[in-house]
């Protein structure tokens, strides 16, 4: 169900993600999906009815492993891409009409 609440946190989030593009993207990946594979890796590491087998652990730690190493390629792109937008010139032309003294 959506309540007030919601709409305020997912306007926050928005307003979040406008302001700081792609890094903002970059920290979200790493704080839901990065967290949300070491959870299921971690939840088969410790299950004991019926024991995870060497394959499943070994498979949900590649899926933690990815989703790491995907998040810290998409940090670095981010603030590398945030490094090259601080040495672009930027230039607004424009006409100003009906200027009153």
């Amino acid at each position: 169900m959506i309540t007030s609440d919601t709409v305020k946190w997912l306007e926050v989030l928005t307003n979040a993600s406008i302001l700081y593009g792609p890094f903002f993207f970059a920290l979200l990946f790493i704080l839901v999906v990065t967290r949300t594979a070491h959870s299921y890796y971690k939840g088969v590491c410790e299950r004991a009815n019926p024991p995870a087998a060497p394959d499943e652990q070994k498979t949900y730690r590649l899926f933690f492993l990815a989703s790491m190493t995907a998040g810290i390629l998409l940090v670095f792109t981010a603030v590398s891409w945030w490094i090259y937008a601080q040495f672009q010139k930027h230039t607004i032309e424009g006409v100003i009409t009906e200027l009153a003294l």
